[in-house]
């Protein structure tokens, strides 16, 4: 007679921790690694640190939305004020990204061009755009260019190109400050204080006819940069006192280069894009040569108002403009 297979029935310890284990098991394994995931993730979320954390998360990225949802809005209420103002004037068809540049560039061809449009349109006011947000207004009748100077609007955004280079003086700020500047300046085109300048206007006069008697040789010469440098030179050493190389040197004809190169190329309007371009960098060494100039100047004349030489450097000299604005600073600050 065979005999079947013995079961001996073994009787274990009661233990509730192993058993609360294995009751554990069974419900991570019922329900399965992603659902555990979640519950932890949840867990997580719910704790007092996480819920602080996301909140704090969740308010700056509400703040960043609401910030860029009005720049955005401003700039779209702007554009379309702009355009309305801009489509009662006839203008020749223009390009979606890039405007009228390519047709017309700042050169002089592209200035013969756009007089030639004003012939044919018989426009007193020639709308030109220069990428498809900005437009420049060619003007050549005198009613129209005296309504335009008579207003006291906010400049042009493409004033903020010459921020990194000029900072915010007389030229690119507005409102109050550009009054405050402007009444500093106001002493320093005094009668007395401007004859002393004919002196300073004929050297700049000498090193420009100096230039061209080098480079006549019977043909013609492009006289705008010329000039433009006259003016510079002659400027650095009536508001500056400041004996500059400029006419001779390239690096401030670079800056003003570079400004326009970047007012035709609407992507260079980005100030992301523009930095990280060769001509940005650029830019910004340039800055810096001409950065460097001007601070050693202030503070060279600091250095001497402090010493107690200024009474008796205005005596033997003309009063610039940097001596005004350091004594207005010095009265300010007693």
């Amino acid at each position: 007679m065979t005999r079947g297979p013995c079961i001996h029935l073994i009787r274990l310890p009661h233990d509730p921790t192993r058993r609360s284990a294995l009751h554990a098991e069974d419900r991570t394994g019922m329900c399965g690694p992603q659902t555990s995931q979640v519950l932890q993730h949840l867990s997580t979320y719910l704790s007092p640190a996480g819920t602080w954390f996301h909140l704090v998360r969740f308010t700056c990225l509400a703040v960043l939305l609401v910030h860029l949802s009005i720049r955005i809005l401003r700039f779209v209420s702007w554009q379309i004020k702009m355009r309305n103002s801009v489509k009662q004037f006839t203008a020749p068809p223009k390009h979606w990204l890039f405007g009228h540049v390519k047709v017309a560039p700042m050169n002089e061809h592209g200035f013969q061009t756009r007089l030639e449009w004003m012939k044919a349109y018989s426009a007193h006011y020639l709308p030109f755009w220069i990428g498809p947000f900005t437009v420049f207004n060619n003007c050549n009748h005198p009613d129209t260019i005296r309504t335009i100077l008579g207003t006291a609007e906010p400049k042009s955004m493409t004033y903020r190109f010459l921020g990194p280079w000029l900072g915010d003086g007389l030229l690119t700020s507005k409102g109050s400050k550009w009054h405050r500047n402007r009444r500093l300046l106001t002493p320093a085109f005094h009668f007395e204080i401007l004859k002393p300048y004919v002196t300073l206007f004929s050297q700049s006069t000498n090193v420009l006819i100096d230039k061209w008697s080098r480079v006549a040789a019977g043909s013609s010469v492009e006289l705008f940069d010329h000039v433009s440098l006259l003016t510079l030179d002659s400027m650095l050493k009536c508001s500056l006192g400041y004996r500059s190389d400029c006419q001779t040197d390239g690096a401030v004809y670079e800056l003003s280069r570079l400004v326009l190169e970047r007012i035709q190329f609407f992507p260079y309007h980005f100030d992301f894009i523009y930095n990280l371009s060769p001509s940005g960098r650029r830019f910004r060494e340039q800055c810096d040569i001409v950065h460097g100039i001007s601070e050693h100047l202030i503070r060279q004349r600091k250095k001497a108002l402090q010493d107690g030489d200024a009474k008796e450097e205005q005596r033997r000299k003309y009063l610039d403009f940097l001596d005004i604005l350091l004594q207005a600073k010095v009265e300010s600050s007693h």
